[in-house]
């Protein structure tokens, strides 16, 4: 069990009525950094979450992080008034643009500034929410990673292309249909998972901008007008390029790119969770900005 200081636990509802749940650590700044988890993550599955949040309050920033409707597995909810299901086994990736929304409407009712930061696939999230609405905040990104790199490791002999057209072909018995375990998940560097996740969100994933926004091998020509600092961990097991060139993948696409290396990090930054969160608390405040 993690210990949580000075949080308190609220709900909102997105643009589209979804009830979401957040973590906000509250020190009554006018900054506020929304946080963004990854696959099947939750606003405190990442573990750095804790040791960023102290070191937020200790610099007069609030930390908010949320459930996006990608969280968990496969979760209750309401739309409004009607009772559904959701989770990152069956939403869609592009209703993250409707979630942050909600998290950024809250936002801003006691902020003046805000940042938003994503882990894993929270930071395709983030930069296509960026893409679609042309809001312009700075944008942390940690551990971001080649997907489409990731999931040909994974399926090994059919190609990615050869996987979208076969899931587009297959027609599940109901929407809540999970695929076989082997259709999704992570098997690079010695770090090896399935997935659990229905057709359609996964078609969202590999179909869709997580797939084409990061992909080393076929560059997207994305270009924001938004500050960025990349963060990444030299022991990260699904990084699949050395981090020179995710730091010059990127380094184009925006108004200014920074970069924080640490050579201790993993995905999670476990070990090094204060020297991330040090980095990014100085580069809100402008310590590392170009």
């Amino acid at each position: 069990m993690h210990p949580i200081v000075n949080w308190r636990r609220i709900g909102y509802s997105s643009s589209v009525g979804l009830k979401l749940t957040a973590m906000l650590a509250d020190c009554k700044s006018p900054q506020t950094l929304i946080h963004v988890h990854g696959t099947h993550g939750n606003y405190f599955s990442a573990g750095y979450i804790n040791v960023l949040a102290r070191a937020c309050l200790d610099a007069h920033i609030n930390l908010l992080s949320i459930n996006t409707s990608g969280h968990d597995g496969i979760s209750e909810a309401y739309r409004g008034e009607q009772y559904t299901y959701i989770g990152g086994a069956l939403s869609s990736f592009s209703e993250i643009v409707s979630d942050l929304d909600g998290a950024i409407q809250f936002a801003r009712s006691f902020s003046d500034e805000i940042v938003l930061t994503g882990h894993s696939l929270g930071c395709d999230r983030i930069v296509f929410h960026a893409i679609t609405t042309g809001q312009v905040f700075p944008l942390v990104l940690v551990s971001p990673c080649d997907s489409y790199r990731l999931h040909e490791l994974f399926l090994g002999g059919e190609t990615v292309e050869e996987h979208i057209k076969r899931l587009k072909e297959s027609e599940p018995r109901d929407k809540f249909e999970l695929l076989p375990a082997k259709e999704f998940g992570i098997d690079n560097r010695s770090e090896r998972y399935l997935i659990p996740i229905n057709r359609d969100a996964l078609l969202s994933i590999i179909d869709g901008p997580p797939f084409h926004l990061f992909r080393l091998g076929k560059p997207h020509d994305f270009r924001l007008p938004n500050d960025c600092l990349v963060c990444i961990g030299a022991r990260d097991k699904l990084q699949t390029a050395e981090p020179d060139a995710m730091f010059t993948y990127f380094a184009p696409r925006f108004s200014s790119c920074d970069r924080f290396l640490s050579q201790n990090g993993d995905h999670e930054f476990a070990g090094a969770e204060h020297d991330l969160a040090a980095a990014i608390v100085s580069w809100i405040n402008g310590g590392e900005r170009q």
